[in-house]
């Protein structure tokens, strides 16, 4: 796997410390290939864990990382005649509609473990277990697997719950 980026001749390095492409990019390098109608899964993963990431390391203020959630989220919610997300190839739900996804799991995995773990130690585990670009699986067996890594079950839940209702 790689990542190819064509930049310009006049691109300056504060154009390129301020864009989000490389590490939205770079995060589906730890996820791995899901089939199509899963793809949201992908998309939304590297959506919603951009920010942070780039939170992490200083790029980006805490505030303005959530402030992107904020005014984002809305664009992947379902409209009418919109099923569930694994049904709506549309881009708002494949983007925001999958990071609006991963957003509600973040949010229950810290309520169900008061707060000791989060979607972070759920992808960690699916890395270590070998969820990495360039390997097939399923939406289920991702899930699964981030669900044990954490100890509860809310990833799968989820997504069974979203994935054919809007």
């Amino acid at each position: 796997p790689r990542i190819r980026v064509s930049l310009g001749l006049h691109t300056t390095k504060a154009q390129l410390e301020w864009d989000w492409k490389m590490t939205h990019e770079m995060v589906h390098l730890a996820f791995p290939d899901l089939p199509e109608n899963q793809r949201w899964l992908e998309e939304g993963v590297a959506t919603y864990v951009e920010p942070f990431a780039r939170s992490g390391i200083g790029a980006l203020s805490p505030q303005r990382a959530w402030q992107d959630q904020v005014e984002g989220m809305p664009k992947g919610l379902p409209r009418p005649g919109d099923k569930g997300l694994d049904e709506t190839p549309t881009w708002g739900r494949t983007y925001w509609g999958g990071a609006l996804f991963f957003l509600l799991a973040d949010v229950e995995i810290r309520t169900r473990t008061q707060n000791k773990k989060g979607l972070r130690d759920a992808l960690r585990g699916t890395l270590a277990a070998g969820a990495v670009i360039g390997h097939e699986w399923t939406a289920e067996k991702v899930l699964e697997v981030g669900d044990r890594s954490i100890g509860v079950e809310v990833l799968g839940p989820l997504y069974r719950k979203m994935r054919n209702e809007p």
